[in-house]
């Protein structure tokens, strides 16, 4: 399978630059035995990147089997961990429900953008 690079996958130009990013001269490859690939390709996948609201169901496509089956569902297990703190702004638990406030612009988030983001 093919992955892009995620520092060559930045979209500029608002996405129009798509096909411009996408092919095997701008991929690498990786071994899908070292874990589930979908959770590889977020918002900066080019392919994916052209229609935001979109992105909760390609993981789904990718995570549905692992979800039911209740896998971990990631490649490192560093990352388990660190997604299983109960303090952090965002939900791992409730992923589509993370990204749907954002959506309607509830979410905050915190650290090093707490400077940039509007006091309420």
């Amino acid at each position: 399978m093919l992955m892009h690079k995620e520092g060559w996958s930045r979209l500029g130009f608002f996405g129009y630059d798509l096909q411009d990013q996408c092919g095997s001269a701008n991929s690498m490859s990786i071994r899908p035995d070292e874990g589930l690939l979908g959770e590889l390709r977020g918002p900066n996948y080019p392919n994916y990147a052209m229609n935001v609201g979109h992105q909760g169901e390609y993981a789904a496509i990718g995570g549905a089997a692992h979800i039911a089956r209740g896998d971990a569902w990631t490649l490192s297990p560093l990352m388990k961990i660190t997604f299983a703190d109960p303090s952090l702004k965002f939900d791992f638990s409730e992923i589509r429900r993370e990204f749907a406030k954002g959506a309607i612009r509830e979410f905050m988030p915190a650290g090093e953008r707490s400077l940039i983001i509007p006091a309420r």
